[in-house]
């Protein structure tokens, strides 16, 4: 009897878990083609002069500013046009493809709700609210999103994943480029360092083979500056990090002296062939780390990573070449290794084998001495010595271990 009971109620269970995945958030409820999608935002991107993005206490105001889109909670800096344009875009003409509820209970679920939702308003020039929907979690698809419009309870699904369009860290508004070419334009950088009242400056010329060197010179000398070899994937690196440098925040606009900018730790002045200079000045440093800083071009005060400060604070030492020796060891075909006393010869042969040969000294012998030697030779204080030749197959791994440490020696440390 129990048999007969069971096979028929795990049917039923099974029938009811699947009406449950349907019906809920993990599925979608059936939509017939033949209804008119409903459309949610309807406007045209040059209409809008204003958007506003928030959820819970967060918040991020952009607003369009002769003609240019600017991020108002950041002291109206430059916004990520591109970025503003690609949201105003997809949003322009939303139309719900599915209803996924219309239970006010189920909003936490879909997190279209107040706490959770995040909220877009868009506006026009005359403050007309154009769009006001809350932006819920993406659907079980990963290319459609839960979206309730704010006067609403239904909650629909549209066929776009708009989460990734409205990030709620201002950073992510930001126009973040600072400087921007190629890092192979730059001829010179000038790096300007005033540590404990004392200033040092450095000098990082590139030549025309390409090879960098620096020249240094202590603030007040009159001497001609000193000139070293520079360190070329350091200084490279370097290059590299101010053509493409980017901010991690807007500070303020306001005075110089409170970030340490009136008199910076360092001044980095970037000259590029044919091109006007570009300087950067590094201020005092924030909580967590990070440095306050300003171009000469932009009236803003902006923060830029302390990764940065390190490769451009740095001491002469740092900047020096410390690769002794550089020889393809690939084209070592001899190796005279030379001792107080002796010398070691390793040659190739025709096969590839090391060979070594070397002198070994003794001392010539002295047929008036009975011990069949004399200690030196006669009228000059030295020890009498004659060559003897002693000739052995090279070990490969020592031979190995000597041509690898010494094609490729590089110092761990420089000195002036």
């Amino acid at each position: 009897m129990f048999k007969k009971i069971l096979v028929p109620l795990i049917f039923l269970i099974v029938f009811i878990i699947i009406a449950l995945v349907l019906k809920g958030p993990w599925g979608k409820s059936t939509y017939s083609p033949a209804i008119p999608k409903k459309v949610i935002t309807n406007f045209e991107p040059d209409q809008i002069n204003r958007i506003e993005l928030s959820q819970k206490d967060k918040q991020i105001i952009l607003k369009r500013q002769e003609n240019k889109w600017v991020v108002a909670t950041s002291f109206n800096y430059p916004a990520n046009q591109e970025k503003v344009s690609e949201l105003l875009n997809k949003v322009k003409n939303l139309k719900q493809s599915d209803i996924a509820s219309r239970n006010v209970e189920k909003h936490s679920i879909f997190q279209v709700d107040a706490e959770q939702g995040k909220l877009l308003k868009i506006l026009d020039t005359k403050e007309v609210i154009l769009s006001d929907i809350y932006i819920g979690k993406t659907a079980s698809d990963f290319q459609s999103t839960y979206v309730r419009p704010r006067n609403s309870d239904e909650v629909v699904i549209v066929d776009d994943n708009l989460g990734r369009l409205v990030p709620l860290e201002t950073k992510l508004w930001l126009d973040r480029t600072i400087f921007k070419f190629d890092y192979k334009e730059i001829t010179q950088i000038t790096l300007k360092s005033t540590i404990d009242d004392k200033t040092t400056e450095l000098v990082l010329k590139q030549a025309e083979n390409e090879e960098w060197f620096i020249l240094s010179r202590s603030e007040g000398s009159i001497a001609a500056p000193e000139t070293y070899p520079c360190d070329k994937v350091i200084t490279t690196d370097l290059a590299k990090c101010l053509s493409n440098l980017e901010l991690e925040d807007v500070a303020s606009t306001t005075v110089l002296a409170t970030y340490g900018l009136d008199n910076p730790q360092h001044t980095v002045l970037v000259q590029r062939k044919d091109k006007p200079p570009s300087t950067l000045l590094i201020g005092k440093t924030t909580e967590g780390g990070d440095y306050y800083a300003k171009t000469d071009s932009s009236d803003f005060v902006v923060i830029i990573r302390k990764d940065v400060v390190k490769k451009i604070d740095k001491k002469l030492e740092e900047f020096i070449d410390r690769i002794i020796t550089k020889i393809d060891r690939e084209n070592i075909t001899e190796l005279t290794l030379t001792y107080p006393d002796t010398e070691i010869f390793i040659k190739k042969d025709e096969t590839g084998k090391w060979l070594l040969a070397c002198t070994e000294p003794f001392l010539r012998q002295d047929s008036t001495n009975p011990d069949g030697f004399s200690e030196q030779e006669p009228g000059t204080g030295k020890l009498s010595e004659r060559e003897r030749p002693v000739t052995a197959t090279a070990q490969n791994e020592t031979v190995d271990f000597i041509i690898n440490t010494f094609s490729n020696l590089t110092a761990s440390s420089a000195t002036t």
